[in-house]
This record gives C-alpha cells, sequence and structure tokens, in this order.
C-alpha cells in the first residue's frame, strides 16, 4: 500500500498507458492529478473495505477521470451531451433537459463520475466491490451510495 504523499505514478502509466505522452501529459501534472484522486480514494474508512491492488485500481481510475475531465471543454451548448447523455433535446413541441444538480447528494456523485468513462467504469468497479455501497466524506457526515 502506499502512503498519502506517494502517488505510484509509475504504476499508473503502466496501467493506463494513454497518458504516457509527457507533451500531452507533463509528469507533474500527472503527479497533481494522482494527489487529488487520493482526497477521493482514501485508505480504509467505513463503507470502502478495498484493500491493496483494488484500492489502487480505484485511485487509478479516479486520477484518469480527474485528468480527462480537466482536458473536456466546458460548454452550454444546448445541443451538447456529456458523457453520451443527452443534455437538451426538442422533438417537436417537447422539450427536456438534464440540469446539473446543485446539492452534494448521492446523485451529484454519479453525474460527477458519469462525465467520463474511467469514471463510469469506477461507478461500476465500486459496485462490485463495495456491495453495501460507499460513503462519501467521513461516516459522521457522510452521503451512502447505494451504487
Amino acid at each position: 500500500m502506499f502512503g498519502p504523499s506517494a502517488f505510484p505514478l509509475e504504476s499508473f502509466l503502466a496501467r493506463f498507458p494513454e497518458f504516457d505522452d509527457s507533451e500531452k501529459y507533463p509528469i507533474a501534472n500527472l503527479q497533481n492529478y494522482g494527489d487529488r484522486a487520493m482526497m477521493h480514494i482514501t485508505h480504509s474508512v467505513p463503507g470502502m473495505p478495498m484493500v491493496g491492488h483494488y484500492r489502487e485500481y480505484a485511485l487509478f481510475l479516479m486520477t484518469a477521470h480527474l485528468i480527462t475531465l480537466d482536458a473536456q471543454d466546458d460548454t452550454d451548448d444546448p445541443g451538447s451531451s456529456l458523457a453520451g447523455t443527452p443534455f437538451k433535446a426538442t422533438v417537436g413541441s417537447v422539450s427536456i433537459e438534464a440540469t446539473k444538480p446543485n446539492s452534494f447528494n448521492s446523485d451529484d456523485w454519479n453525474y460527477w463520475l458519469n462525465q467520463t468513462k474511467y469514471g463510469r467504469e469506477l461507478l461500476a468497479y465500486l459496485d462490485t466491490q463495495c456491495a453495501p455501497g460507499i460513503f462519501i466524506n467521513t461516516p459522521c457526515d457522510s452521503v451512502r451510495d447505494l451504487i
């Protein structure tokens, strides 16, 4: 296992070679993303029973999610989509629009992770590894996500 200040960058790049391009993804930036990901995927806490390689893979997926999310263009174009999910669609006189959540709950967590393929994989992975759900934040002030 690794400590809070030691994101295993070489292991990440071996597992996710699509980010092994020092011109597009400088090493210092990748290390920063990994450190940020460690704030989301922490050491064992109640509700997150994964250990070892299982936790490391979740950390790597979160890192890839953060990198990809930052690379995406922020657009409010009504015809745009977010990770394949329609943002706004109109057929004839009927119009539907998906709005971004405005409070932090499990739907926000799902919404945020669903914005990239790595986030969607992380959601599926957490679903298989943490069957009873996961806690977001600490157990005292947490939101339980029954994925």
